[in-house]
């Protein structure tokens, strides 16, 4: 749980032959509800979108190899809260 005035960094282990990684968010649980935000080369990503009312966000990775889209990772889920 973080303070919903600061940045998420989402860190993931390197794949292998990547590359890029295509980066996640949504609201609930289920992948299919949310929404691509942002694409990184580098195994780091910063979500500074996360101003707003308290929430909880759910976030996962996608690698993309010369030969398209990878697995998708596991959730990460973040609580933001105010202070």
């Amino acid at each position: 749980t973080i303070p919903f005035n600061k940045a998420v960094v989402v860190d993931v282990t390197s794949a292998g032959n990547v590359k890029d990684y295509h980066i996640y968010r949504g609201t609930t649980s289920v992948f299919s509800g949310a929404s691509e935000i942002g694409t990184s080369t580098k195994t780091t990503f910063v979500d500074t979108n996360t101003t707003g009312v308290p929430q909880t966000w759910f976030y996962w990775v996608v690698p993309v190899n010369a030969a398209g889209d990878g697995h998708i990772s596991s959730s990460l889920v973040v609580s933001l809260f105010s202070i």
